[in-house]
């Protein structure tokens, strides 16, 4: 997967949620348990042999959720690091960006090799414009790879 001092961000956006109550930290819907188990199956087959492994997410239900299949699987459990959050109401901009680039500089200065990370459709384009000045959006249940040298790819559960 590249050079011994790389290090690998796997970005994913938390699967469809369940929308009877958009104010509630609610859960997945059931086609967002299908797709939080495709993107399981996925990264548990690309991360399978690799020990130096964390996985991280936002403290929303709907990101934790969406990770289940794949900590599941590794058998790693998940830590939550609020600084996935989605923005919070009464967080300018600029307080976001702070937030994130605090994130990234949590990836790439200390931490495993491999990180997987559960976010928000506002947190990752964000994400991706403060760390290689991209465009790039995610779909719900989708998932891109960085490593601390460049943008990997990108892959969705359609």
């Amino acid at each position: 997967m590249g050079a011994d001092f790389d290090k690998y961000l796997f970005v994913t956006r938390h699967a469809h949620r369940d929308v009877t109550d958009r104010l509630l930290d609610n859960g997945l819907s059931e086609k967002g348990r299908l797709q939080a188990k495709a993107l399981g199956n996925y990264l548990s087959k690309v991360l399978r042999d690799q020990t130096d492994l964390k996985i991280e997410s936002s403290p929303r239900l709907r990101c934790q959720e969406t990770l289940q299949p794949l900590c599941k699987e590794l058998r790693v459990d998940a830590k939550t690091n609020p600084l996935l959050d989605e923005k919070g109401g009464g967080e300018s901009q600029s307080q976001l960006d702070l937030r994130i680039l605090k994130f990234i500089d949590h990836w790439k200065s200390g931490g495993p090799r491999y990180l997987v990370i559960c976010s928000h459709g506002d947190w990752i384009p964000d994400f991706a414009r403060l760390l290689l000045q991209k465009d790039q959006d995610l779909n719900k249940g989708g998932m891109m790879e960085w490593s601390v040298s460049c943008y990997l790819s990108c892959w969705t559960t359609g």
